[in-house]
């Protein structure tokens, strides 16, 4: 499936029903995305009886235990509005204010292990099969981009294993834009100034000429469901619990190694911080465009490989995201 178009139930504010609604509470859509990845799949537990004896040499019965439903939703041209989905329900912290005549939002990751789920209906064979997903989590995305691409999101959805047919929703398109790589600047700096200002360096102690040197870069953030705790007793065959386990991320980046700094910064262990601030120029209100900011308030250098040989020298980077006390791990604003 080279394209499948998908529509949701969920306020892009993140202060919607969804979150204060019981889990798998079927809502109905109104936003609409159109995403480059595979249908989502509706799998079963499945108990023959060749475990009892006595019986025929093969199965004569099968039962069915349980059901599970899992997927992807992909965008290789990453719109703001899609961010802003996966945000809200990835991280589950999240507030909004205006901006101007647009929306500023800013969304956090929430110390509480219950998490916000939303209601997804999959449309296909141009609209004369639609299934509904209730109960879909967020367990993890990737948000990357690589010099003269698109910013691209892929995020993984466990949802509860209940799946109807439906009519075709009526919810509109969201027309939002693509952003690119070029409509990114990447800061980084010893440390993060606590604000979000769009189109400024929100660090401090500025490493000079780091975006240049940037050539890709790429951040998952992972809730770890443990999909099989979310079944109860009494719950029947679906899932009937919405929570995460322990959350971690990964945070990487290769650079053109210009100076020994980005060496030193790992056998020093220094604290750094970096903002990814994107800006398409496209307005969203009177005074701010489309865009994000990606902001890690902390973070430390793991590894920092060289490569390149005879060519251009490299190092790629992985780096451990440290847990600020005062600002946190993550900070996703948007502007829409």
């Amino acid at each position: 499936l080279c394209s499948t178009e998908l529509a949701y139930a969920a306020s892009l504010t993140a202060e919607s029903a969804s979150s204060a609604l019981a889990y798998g509470t079927v809502e109905a859509v109104d936003s609409q995305f159109r995403v480059s990845s595979e249908p989502f799949n509706l799998t079963s537990d499945l108990a023959p009886d060749t475990d009892l004896v006595g019986g025929l040499e093969e199965a004569t019965a099968q039962d069915e235990l349980a059901r599970s439903v899992q997927g992807n939703l992909t965008w290789p041209r990453m719109p703001t509005a899609a961010l802003e989905f996966i945000a809200a329900y990835g991280l589950g912290g999240a507030a909004k204010a205006a901006s101007g005549t647009g929306y500023k939002h800013t969304f956090t990751n929430t110390t509480a292990y219950e998490i916000p789920s939303f209601t997804l209906e999959e449309i296909l064979l141009n609209g004369t099969l639609n299934y509904r997903y209730p109960g879909c989590l967020v367990d993890s995305f990737t948000l990357s981009c690589s010099k003269k691409q698109w910013w691209q999101l892929d995020a993984s959805v466990i949802a509860s294993g209940t799946r109807t047919s439906v009519s075709a929703p009526a919810a509109s398109v969201s027309a939002d834009v693509p952003l690119k790589g070029g409509d990114a600047t990447i800061y980084m700096g010893t440390a993060y100034d606590g604000t979000d200002t769009q189109g400024a360096n929100d660090v401090t102690g500025d490493v000079t000429g780091f975006n240049a040197l940037v050539t890709d870069l790429s951040w998952t953030y992972n809730n770890n469901i443990s999909a099989d705790d979310l079944y109860d007793f009494g719950g029947g065959k679906v899932r009937t619990v919405g929570e995460r386990d322990r959350r971690s991320q990964e945070l990487s980046f290769s650079i053109e190694l210009q100076a020994v700094a980005h060496l030193d910064y790992l056998t020093g262990q220094d604290t750094l911080a970096l903002e990814i601030d994107c800006d398409s120029g496209i307005a969203a209100g009177t005074t701010t465009n489309e865009g994000f900011a990606v902001i890690f308030p902390e973070f430390k250098y793991r590894v920092a490989n060289v490569s390149g040989g005879t060519g251009k020298l490299m190092v790629d980077i992985e780096a451990t995201v440290i847990q600020d006390a005062t600002y946190g791990s993550i900070q996703v604003v948007t502007y829409s």
